[in-house]
């Protein structure tokens, strides 16, 4: 090789690595945390703007429910011309599994296969076993199945297990990379009392399998659920981030109609219009777009609550750097300690939907920071107002 043509490939491979490294650096900087739809637009009528209009409320994915692979496929034609990716559901994925990820995988808008809500432990093995046909076809998308969450032990009992554990347990074999669970606990009579106790539950299997959670916030008011408020999205959300949930999925995008539960208006109506919800929505997920980085792919160190601490949780423990930590409020505190980037954080959620929290706070060293909810960073104040369902962010290091 003579000179020029060794300095001409010296150029061509400084160039492929300036492009690697930016395609690189792009990439983790674009890579957020999925913001997920329950049933988006309707399959029947959907177009492109409403994609387009999904998509402007802060959502990245959907789960989809389709009568055939057919209306499947126009559908992920026109999610393609958007950034919004798919989870498909139809009656034939479930009947035949590889047939129908066959003729779904080359969708680019295809995020994954949606195969089952809230299945009881039978179901579990069924789905299992779907979901290992699929990935002999397509090993490269998720399948997903939505779990129970745990009320009470009648409902174990219906659903055929002994205890919330076992039921996490027996889904762990069914091999996917996500546990999903949807709880609701903002009703009209409070918050229900066994919603700590079924995430505790949920980050024990979380660590122990290595697979990370997702965890959901409910805006279609139905039977006992009120209508949401900014406050209780705030609550749902930022609970599920502080115990570490590595997605947030919404219940639901379009009303559903379902006599049994007497759903009214979720974020778009049965109108196919936007109803009031629409916008408290997007306007909270630019907020948590914001807020979730921290948490997007960090490690949780520990999780515990100050003043009110549920059954079969932990008191908070207070950093070596912070010398004291105190809240004064009705229901306390969720305080999460947080790793990420060789960076360590702190997050205090107040777990009160309805009224402030004060958080007085003291720290052993100037290094610690406050953390504004556009990730700004501040001189560490005394006292803090956290609002209803609200979260406070600290870097410890």
């Amino acid at each position: 090789m003579n000179n020029k043509q060794s300095i001409d490939m010296r150029i061509i491979l400084t160039l492929y690595l300036l492009i690697l490294t930016t395609f690189n650096a792009s990439s983790n900087t674009s890579a957020s945390m999925p913001i997920i739809a329950y049933m988006g637009p309707p399959v029947k009528s959907v177009s492109v703007a409403e994609y387009n209009e999904m998509q402007m409320c802060g959502f990245t994915h959907t789960l989809n429910i389709y009568n055939t692979i057919e209306d499947a496929k126009a559908d992920l034609e026109r999610a393609a011309k958007t950034k919004i990716k798919v989870f498909v559901h139809t009656p034939q994925l479930t009947n035949e599994p590889r047939l129908s990820a066959m003729n779904l995988k080359q969708h680019s808008a295809l995020a994954g296969y949606f195969l089952a809500d809230e299945p009881d432990v039978e179901g579990l093995t069924t789905f299992g076993l779907k979901a290992r046909q699929i990935r002999t076809v397509d090993p490269t998308r998720p399948c997903y199945v939505n779990l129970h969450p745990y009320y009470d032990d009648n409902q174990m009992r219906n659903i055929g297990v002994k205890s919330y554990r076992q039921y996490l347990q027996d889904a762990s074999k069914m091999g996917l990379p996500q546990i999903s669970f949807d709880f609701y606990p903002v009703t009209k009579n409070g918050l229900r009392n066994t919603w700590f106790f079924t995430l505790e539950e949920i980050r024990k299997e979380s660590l122990r399998t290595s697979t990370p959670f997702w965890g959901y916030v409910l805006t279609v008011p139905h039977t006992i659920y009120p209508a949401p408020t900014l406050e209780a999205l705030r609550l749902q959300a930022y609970v599920n981030l502080a115990y570490g949930a590595q997605a947030i999925e919404y219940f639901t995008y379009r009303t559903p109609i379902d006599d049994r539960y007497d759903f009214k208006d979720a974020i778009i109506g049965l109108d196919g219009k936007r109803t009031a919800i629409y916008n408290l929505v997007k306007a909270f997920n630019r907020e948590l777009k914001n807020v979730s980085q921290i948490f997007n792919k960090a490690k949780i160190n520990h999780v515990g609550h100050l003043i009110k601490i549920p059954p079969y949780c932990a008191k908070a423990k207070v950093p070596a750097c912070i010398k004291s930590l105190i809240v004064k409020g009705k229901k306390g505190a969720v305080v999460s300690i947080i790793t990420k980037n060789k960076h360590a954080y702190m997050a205090v959620v107040n777990k009160d939907h309805t009224e402030g929290m004060s958080l007085q706070i003291k720290a052993a060293s100037d290094k610690v920071v406050h953390v504004t909810k556009t990730l700004n960073t501040e001189k560490l104040k005394n006292s803090y107002q956290i609002n209803p369902g609200d979260i406070a962010l600290f870097k410890l290091k």
